[in-house]
């Protein structure tokens, strides 16, 4: 015997497709996350070496580019300095996640890399609000996407 609200007769719900938007369409609260993820592919690939690998800057693991996280030493919440250079570099999700981005070892990093002056004026911007608006965004993504596709094409990754 067959019961009809067992589900027997229903069609199996079907998964939507997914209605991917191009960046021009896009607000700033969209655009954050995607310029995110190519900035952070971006900073990544430009530390790997040709096989790909990446050093930890807080405790020098190595991992694959793809596995290693990008830590920010002052906040992402500060989004004057969130996409800077001065501000970020590639940790393993341990330094990056259980132990808090490691604060002091990436400063003292980012010190030794640019100096204390370039490091000071970071912590300096990191105060100012925003001065990016969508427009400025969606440039940003289109440039780190170039420097990604041409940075994959120049280490054979």
């Amino acid at each position: 015997m067959s019961y009809p609200w067992k589900g027997r007769h229903r069609k199996a719900p079907t998964k939507k497709a997914s209605k991917r938007r191009s960046i021009e369409t896009m607000g700033y609260k969209d655009l954050v996350p995607v310029l995110d993820r190519e900035f952070s592919s971006y900073v990544r690939l430009l530390a790997a070496d040709k096989s790909g690998l990446v050093r930890c800057v807080t405790c020098g693991s190595i991992h694959f580019w793809k596995q290693i996280t990008l830590g920010h030493y002052i906040s992402r919440s500060h989004h004057s300095v969130r996409w800077n250079l001065k501000n970020v570099a590639p940790q393993c999700g341990w330094c990056n996640g259980q132990r808090g981005g490691e604060q002091y070892k990436m400063r003292m990093y980012l010190v030794q890399r640019y100096g204390s002056g370039e490091v000071s004026m970071v912590e300096e911007w990191a105060d100012m609000t925003k001065t990016e608006t969508a427009d400025t965004l969606r440039i940003k993504v289109k440039e780190y996407r170039a420097k990604v596709k041409e940075l994959k094409k120049e280490k054979g990754l």
